[in-house]
């Protein structure tokens, strides 16, 4: 698993460019479908036995909330990384 951190830009195409900050974890051992990678962010979705389903549609609201965006990347050879990217303050 890697985690890593970064400077980045970004912004709605077409619009300037912002500066951004973004974050992901990084896990090279699974794989996510596309069917549930459609799905992951939804309330109450989960692959699970335990759990509500909430984790990631919560941190899609907290990041959306500071004019950012979450996503994840999946491949059956390379693992499945999440990311998300920020505003920066500066």
């Amino acid at each position: 698993m890697t985690v890593s951190a970064r400077a980045a830009s970004g912004g709605e195409p077409g619009a300037s460019q912002r500066r951004e900050v973004e974050f992901s974890v990084h896990n090279t051992g699974s794989f996510i479908d596309e069917n549930m990678r459609k799905k992951i962010f939804e309330p109450f979705f989960t692959s699970k036995r335990t759990g509500m389903g909430l984790g990631l549609s919560i941190v899609q609201e907290i990041t959306q909330s500071h004019g950012g965006r979450l996503w994840v990347e999946s491949d059956r050879e390379k693992g499945t990384r999440f990311a998300f990217r920020i505003p920066s303050l500066d």
